[in-house]
């Protein structure tokens, strides 16, 4: 929970990301916007965590509640690329 999303993906700690740990994404308090409309623009996987690291904050970290696709897709993308490795071999 303590962790800093930029640990898992350093080109996150940009635009004043670099204080968003793994906790505000799972609480919806990042600060990221509610959602975009990355399939607007025929994007996908890497593409959309690309954009998402690019991203600015909407409003202050920890400060406001909001449902983010964004911090789902984020927790999603940890799952399944960095965690896969470790929990596949069992």
């Amino acid at each position: 929970m303590d962790d800093l999303v930029s640990f898992f993906h350093p080109l996150f700690a940009q635009n004043g990301k670099e204080s968003i740990r793994l906790g505000h994404v799972l609480a919806h308090t990042s600060g990221l916007a509610a959602h975009r409309h990355f399939y607007k623009e025929g994007l996908g996987g890497e593409e959309v965590l690309e954009q998402i690291c690019k991203e600015k904050m909407t409003y202050t970290l920890n400060k406001e509640v909001l449902y983010s696709d964004l911090n789902s897709m984020i927790l999603y993308n940890l799952v399944e690329e960095k965690l896969w490795n470790i929990l596949n071999p069992l």
